[in-house]
């Protein structure tokens, strides 16, 4: 009759209600140790939210600041410009004061001004020596002078062949060479003064294009007296001409005429220096974000730019930093000007979106320039200004950069959302 209803012993109804006042037991157990902090695993569940907010929130921080100033210790590959650091523990670690100068971000620069704590250990980092191996090229010329009969006068013939070996563009690309002749002053060891002297003569070549083994056979003939060859120096230099920045010396010769037997005509077969080029230094920071691929270039300031106006009144200089990826520019930033002196601050920051695998590919030029507004009338149906820049001087830095370029792209490296700074010269 009732075969619907279960049917349960005693023994069975008491097994039942121990599950279910178990289950309640536990549930309500649960919610208080998730809800009152009197028990270990609300210790636990919160502990792990904490971390996993605070990981968040670097990296947001990180992300959304685009100047993140770090003081990088100079690790003896910057130029002469020292400043004043000092470090004292705190709890283990080392806290770096810069001097005041370059350390605070102008109201201009976007965010606040912060200052990551690592110590040197970050930078010790194996660096080959490639500069060891550096190549500049050879260069093929004859020279001899032709004295006048019972005269005091002659003529230096210098005839330059050719040019061999050149190295290519270091951020990608075949070079446009042409010859710089130049024959200046013979300064011996003294003092070098500031300033360019002027050459007693000077001669450019014909520009070859895309050749690394470039043929000129030109013939360049100078007035001299006999009584000047023991007082002038033959400079030559192979200068890879560019257009979007200033053209780049790859290798020079500075030889005193005196050294040559000038009357014979010999072939000198010679190999290219590295040239000694100063137009200035800077000081810049890089900083790459691994999680948002964002590689950013801190322009702090500059010192003793080469003035290429008429008077440092009307000298405004810029920086343009270049992105290049397989030698072909894709992006360009660039900084405001600063009208009137030669060593200006900027505290700008210029970012790129560079992706973690393509780091290997890219290189950047760091370029200071000037730029001169005029108005012009003649090329143009309105009186707008026209723009025209003048180049300063360049920075290459990238994987394939040389000599302290190459040391601070691998700092950089090394120390990832970490900002690394350091003085460039100039070329």
């Amino acid at each position: 009759m009732d075969r619907g209803v279960l049917k349960l012993s005693n023994d069975e109804k008491l097994l039942t209600i121990a599950v279910v006042m178990g289950f309640l037991t536990l549930t309500i157990l649960l919610t208080v140790c998730v809800v009152t902090p009197v028990c270990w695993l609300h210790t636990v569940i919160h502990r792990n939210k904490a971390k996993d907010k605070k990981c968040r929130d670097v990296e947001l921080q990180e992300e959304a600041t685009p100047i993140k100033r770090t003081v990088a210790p100079h690790y003896g590959l910057q130029s002469n410009r020292s400043s004043r650091v000092t470090s004292e523990s705190i709890a283990g670690r080392k806290k770096y004061t810069e001097d005041s100068t370059y350390s605070s971000m102008s109201a201009s620069s976007r965010g606040d001004g912060t200052i990551s704590l690592y110590s040197e250990l970050s930078l010790d980092i194996p660096i080959p020596n490639e500069d060891m191996e550096a190549n500049y090229g050879q260069v093929v010329f004859s020279v001899v002078y032709r004295q006048q009969q019972n005269q005091n006068e002659g003529q230096l013939i210098l005839y330059l062949k050719e040019a061999q070996d050149l190295p290519s563009r270091i951020y990608g690309g075949i070079i446009d060479p042409y010859l710089l002749v130049q024959i200046i002053k013979d300064r011996g060891h003294k003092r070098r003064i500031k300033g360019r002297s002027v050459p007693y003569y000077e001669f450019r070549s014909s520009t070859k294009r895309k050749s690394q083994h470039p043929l000129f056979r030109e013939t360049v003939i100078v007035n001299m007296l006999s009584s000047q060859l023991k007082d002038y120096v033959l400079r030559i230099a192979v200068v890879d001409e560019e257009k979007i920045v200033n053209d780049t010396i790859l290798g020079e010769i500075s030889i005193p005429l005196r050294e040559f037997h000038l009357e014979e005509n010999h072939v000198h077969v010679l190999d290219l220096l590295e040239p000694k080029q100063d137009n200035g230094d800077i000081l810049f920071g890089l900083s790459y974000l691994p999680t948002a691929e964002r590689l950013t270039f801190t322009v702090v300031k500059g010192n003793n730019f080469r003035v290429v106006t008429d008077d440092v009144d009307t000298f405004a200089p810029y920086v343009r930093v270049l992105l290049f990826h397989n030698g072909k520019m894709l992006k360009k930033r660039k900084t405001s000007s600063r009208l009137g002196t030669e060593c200006p601050s900027y505290n700008e920051s210029l970012t790129f979106d560079v992706p973690l695998l393509e780091m290997e590919n890219v290189m950047f030029i760091v370029a200071v320039s000037h730029r001169d507004t005029t108005l012009n009338y003649k090329h143009s149906t309105s009186p707008k200004p026209v723009k025209r820049d003048k180049h300063v001087g360049k920075v290459v830095i990238g994987p394939h950069a040389r000599g302290s370029a190459f040391h601070h792209w691998l700092a950089m490296k090394k120390s990832p959302r970490k900002q690394v700074t350091q003085w460039h010269t100039i070329h």
